[in-house]
């Protein structure tokens, strides 16, 4: 049983399955993050919170769903669906997907 729940932690997660988080930072460790079940309200979120942070930021948006095994409300992470960062004082938010 015990390898069956390690394969639902890690195992390929569906789109459908779960949440989109977002997370930002900058070099100075101030940040913002959040949960959606919309994928482009998480790419939203995350530039609007590029475009509080300094040059430099970088932030991503990942799939996770609930860890309906962790004693405490928990997230499985899964794959990184775009990473940004915030190139310049311009504003300028460069994305990869």
């Amino acid at each position: 049983m015990t390898d069956d729940i390690a394969e639902r932690r890690t195992g390929p997660m569906n789109p459908y399955d779960g949440f989109f988080s977002w997370s930002a930072q900058d070099q100075n460790g101030r940040g913002a993050c959040g949960v959606t079940n919309e994928p482009a309200r998480a790419e939203a979120r995350l530039n609007a919170a590029l475009d509080t942070l300094e040059a430099g930021a970088v932030g991503v948006v990942e799939l996770v769903r609930l860890d309906r095994e962790a004693s405490q409300p928990a997230y499985v992470h899964g794959a990184v669906l775009l990473r940004s960062r915030r190139r310049d004082t311009l504003l300028e938010v460069v994305t990869e997907r």
